[in-house]
């Protein structure tokens, strides 16, 4: 991922999609400021994770859900990074301890559903509960979810979460790099790529969600030139 592909990927995420309209619908609802203790709060989490298509979490259960993640909250808040703390800044031992709280969390059941003659559990799983963490440390965590798992060959455990997250470190210290050269700050980045409702780690996961679950690649230098050329026409 370099600065351009980035730009690429973001310029047409809010096209391919409407979940610009109901993360910023979200982000109203909990005055951008997600307080799991309020159960006010919980449901505007889980109607967002109905609508960013996180089919576990049925209508009919989400008091259950809310219940579970209120009860993983309790037991694994002390863990979790310090509010407003930011990815690139972020240490190893910290990662570690919210992928232990991040694997916990992907057992906790989203609802039951109907099997034969009884209802067996579902849980909230590997995207769900990065989805829940993101919401939690939108300047720290990043989501992910089965194809960008697949691809960047990683699986559902705490031990790739954390692996995970060392490699978007790295790729932001890149970015950085990229970004000194043209004379902007890596912190700017939302401003400058028109996405200011976004933090770094949702700028990544919108280019991941682009690129490998949408299959969609940034074309190469010649035919961004050629474009430009065309449109100077």
């Amino acid at each position: 991922m370099n600065l351009g592909e980035l730009a690429f990927a973001c310029y047409i995420y809010a096209s391919m999609s409407d979940f610009d309209n109901s993360y910023r619908s979200f982000q109203g609802r909990i005055n951008d400021d997600l307080d799991l203790t309020s159960a006010d709060h919980r449901q505007a989490l889980i109607t967002w994770l109905n609508k960013w298509g996180c089919r576990q979490f049925s209508v009919e259960c989400h008091d259950q859900a809310s219940g579970e993640i209120l009860q993983w909250y309790e037991d694994y808040r002390d863990i979790l990074p310090v509010k407003d703390t930011d990815l690139y800044s972020m240490l190893p031992e910290e990662l570690e301890l919210t992928s232990r709280a991040y694997e916990n969390l992907m057992g906790k059941i989203a609802s039951h559903r109907a099997k034969g003659s009884g209802r067996i559990p579902v849980s909230i799983g590997a995207t769900g509960a990065a989805k829940i963490l993101f919401a939690l440390r939108p300047k720290a965590l990043v989501l992910w979810d089965e194809p960008i798992r697949a691809k960047l060959k990683y699986d559902a455990s705490g031990q790739s979460y954390y692996r995970f997250h060392m490699d978007m470190k790295r790729a932001l210290s890149q970015l950085e790099s990229q970004c000194k050269v043209q004379g902007i700050s890596l912190y700017d980045l939302p401003r400058y790529l028109d996405r200011p409702h976004s933090s770094i780690p949702k700028l990544i996961d919108e280019f991941n969600w682009v690129t490998i679950t949408k299959n969609c690649r940034c074309p190469g230098a010649a035919i961004l030139s050629r474009w430009t050329t065309w449109n100077r026409t």
